[in-house]
């Protein structure tokens, strides 16, 4: 590159860089000048007394870059009969809108100033005083008063009482209050000409007197107490066991619901009353014009069953005693007692082996006593619990009965003596002769 051509180039560098800062330079004056006009389409305006009027307002972009408007409105002087409200409070210029100016309960002949202001970061901008001029339309003002009229339905009261008219300024606040007589209970209102502001069923209603006449009725129901309580364990739906005031001739439905094991055994209501068609351990009837008493008793529902088994059992058995002629023996009772418990009961059984009399042969020939052995088992009443188990146990019980009488059997002390063939003195079946003569013994 020759030196006119860097000094050519450098001269076109030098050029852009100061047409940049010229550049950025323009462009800070811009942003530094934005600007804006607030204006009405109309700077005076006349109103009938609780009428709107309405003007239109614009917010215009005079220079630099839009931004954000906000617009509000001072109203002079400041009586609280003139409103004035924007349809659109803010935007980016430029945007219309419209300033809704209301007279409210104003005189007619009042005049009032509006200042309409538009506000930018810190900087503000005002369009020409609107003026407002309160007058009548075709020489006739409307009615600065209107009727009030009240009325009840039940027994109660209101206040204002007005069963014939009140007079009420227009545009003022109104507030009717119900109070029910004894044993009645407030319940709602009917109004025509207005709305309560605070619903139907508030109390007081409260609304703004408009220039037509409003009537209010406060509605009043009769109600008795109702009293709920149970035995038992349980509960009862609704819980009024200080008492709930219900509406006479409204519909009463009351739940029982018993615990677990147990269930409805009854209940009891005031005479007079009675439940309709009950689904499950539901109760229902309408209020009567008296006091209702509902109590219902719940009922345990575990059952205990009881079954009996009574077994008798006789066992005989016989036993043999052979005395000698002038000898006396004696045949001593033995008695055997068995206790056996069955399911925490204990019975108690005696088995006899032998006779407790005691017998004396004095005659020279042989005599032979059957003796008899009876054992009984008492009646035995347990509650069958467990039946597989009980009838084991029984018939453990009368085998060892016979066991026992087979044994009394064995025991006999005279069974198998042998008689000696000369003397005809009684021998114990141990001895090969006889005891009393020597003679050689034969078994029989």
């Amino acid at each position: 590159m020759t030196k006119n051509e860097a000094r050519a180039f450098l001269f076109i560098m030098l050029l852009v860089s100061a047409s940049g800062l010229v550049i950025a330079s323009l462009g800070l004056v811009s942003a530094q000048a934005f600007d804006f006009s607030v204006s009405l389409n109309g700077y005076s305006i006349s109103l009938a007394p609780n009428h709107s009027g309405y003007i239109q307002v614009t917010a215009a972009l005079v220079s630099g870059t839009t931004q954000n408007v906000t617009l509000t409105s001072a109203i002079s002087p400041q009586d609280g009969e003139l409103s004035a409200s924007f349809a659109q409070s803010w935007g980016d210029p430029s945007f219309v809108t419209t300033l809704i100016v209301s007279t409210l309960n104003a005189q007619p002949g009042n005049q009032y100033e509006i200042i309409v202001s538009g506000t930018s970061g810190g900087l503000t901008r005002r369009a020409p005083t609107l003026t407002v001029t309160i007058t009548c339309a075709q020489g006739a003002c409307p009615a600065s008063s209107a009727t009030l009229t009240t009325a009840i339905v039940g027994q109660g009261s209101v206040d204002p009482s007005c069963p014939s008219a009140c007079s009420e300024a227009a545009g003022q606040m109104v507030s009717v209050t119900a109070s029910p007589a004894a044993s009645w209970m407030f319940s709602g209102w009917n109004v025509t000409g207005t709305t309560c502001s605070n619903g139907l069923s508030a109390n007081p209603c409260v609304f703004t007197m408009p220039n037509d006449s409003v009537s209010i009725t406060g509605n009043f129901k009769q109600y008795q107490t109702l009293y709920t309580s149970y035995a038992g364990s349980g509960q009862v739906t609704p819980a009024c066991a200080g008492g709930c005031q219900v509406p006479v001739g409204s519909s009463v439905w009351i739940v029982a619901s018993p615990a677990v094991g147990w269930q409805v055994s009854g209940y009891e209501l005031t005479s007079g009353v009675t439940c309709g068609t009950e689904t499950g351990y539901v109760c229902s009837f309408a209020m009567p014009n008296f006091p209702v008493t509902f109590q219902v008793t719940f009922a345990e529902t575990t059952v205990t069953l009881q079954q009996t088994v009574v077994s008798t059992l006789t066992i005989r058995t016989s036993v043999t005693t052979v005395t000698a002629v002038a000898s006396a023996s004696t045949s001593t009772l033995r008695v055997t007692t068995m206790s056996v418990t069955v399911m925490g009961t204990t019975e108690t059984s005696t088995f006899f082996s032998t006779s407790s009399a005691s017998v004396t042969q004095t005659q020279t020939n042989l005599i032979t006593q059957i003796l008899n052995a009876t054992t009984s088992v008492a009646s035995v009443t347990t509650a069958l619990e467990n039946l597989p188990l009980e009838l084991t146990l029984m018939g453990v019980i009368l085998f060892s009965l016979v066991v026992i009488a087979t044994n009394l059997t064995g025991r006999s002390g005279h069974r198998g003596s042998i008689l000696c063939p000369r003397c005809g003195f009684n021998n114990p079946n141990a001895r090969n002769h006889c005891t009393n003569c020597g003679e050689p013994l034969k078994r029989t």
